[in-house]
């Protein structure tokens, strides 16, 4: 089984860790060797059938660590690791947790830090970011009767309206 994307954090920064300049299939590469994935969990493909979830979770783990400042481009489609990036990774597993200690990283996510916070960082729900929005918007589609993929844009922007009226009035009546 293909591991959650944020599982992908420490061995995307490990991957860059040698000093080079990767691209996107170094890093999956690397990841199906970190994790150890059998050639079928390796070409696991998403709901969408255009990637497989070792990609889409290299490319999610990227686009987290990228926001914290700890990996950025180098070039278009090649990604290097910063040194707060390698000094975080010297200190032990990265997580969602550690990604939310970066102002950075939690303005990305959409959350201004408090400005009564002894760190000057809000803190961000863990499980809030469990998951990728793609899998958010799965998720809360699967309830749901006919497949994403087949509405029409009419119909797209009526149940992205839906699934965003719910998760609002659910966010306000926390």
């Amino acid at each position: 089984m293909v591991p959650k994307f944020d599982s992908f954090f420490t061995p995307y920064l490990k991957c860059l860790s040698d000093g080079n300049i990767h691209n996107n299939k170094d890093l999956v590469d690397y990841a199906v060797k970190y994790f150890n994935l059998t050639e079928e969990e390796a070409q696991e493909r998403i709901a969408n059938q255009s990637q497989t979830q070792v990609y889409n979770r290299v490319l999610w783990a990227g686009t987290y660590l990228r926001k914290a400042g700890l990996a950025e481009k180098a070039i278009n489609g090649q990604y290097k690791i910063t040194s707060e990036g390698q000094k975080r990774l010297k200190s032990g597993e990265v997580t969602l947790r550690i990604l939310a200690e970066y102002p950075s990283f939690v303005e990305f996510y959409g959350r201004k830090p408090k400005a009564n916070s002894k760190h000057q960082k809000e803190e961000i729900a863990v499980e809030e970011m469990e998951k990728t929005p793609i899998e958010v918007l799965e998720e809360a589609y699967s309830t749901k009767s006919c497949n994403i993929l087949s509405l029409g844009k009419s119909s797209l922007g009526t149940l992205y309206s839906e699934i965003s009226f719910k998760l609002t009035v659910s966010k306000k009546s926390q």
